[in-house]
């Protein structure tokens, strides 16, 4: 990765990993944009949690770039 140290083998791999840590989110809620969806993720949960439904699709020990998750703002 460019922005970071992280390593992989595959280029679809390190789509999603870019997606993850890297993509510029904004929040549904107030507009306040985050540089990774895990950022923008803790925002809602922190700030908006009375308005939002967090479900994560995760094993344990799955790299984050891997993991599923939906987000319901009410």
């Amino acid at each position: 990765c460019d922005k970071c140290d992280y390593t992989c083998n595959k280029e679809g791999t390190l789509k999603k990993h870019t997606n993850t840590k890297h993509a510029d989110q904004q929040c549904k809620v107030c507009s306040q944009k985050f540089s990774s969806t895990i950022e923008l993720l803790h925002h809602v949960a922190k700030e908006h949690s009375s308005n939002i439904e967090i479900n994560v699709n995760n094993t344990e020990g799955q790299d984050e770039s891997l993991m599923k998750t939906e987000v319901i703002i009410q």
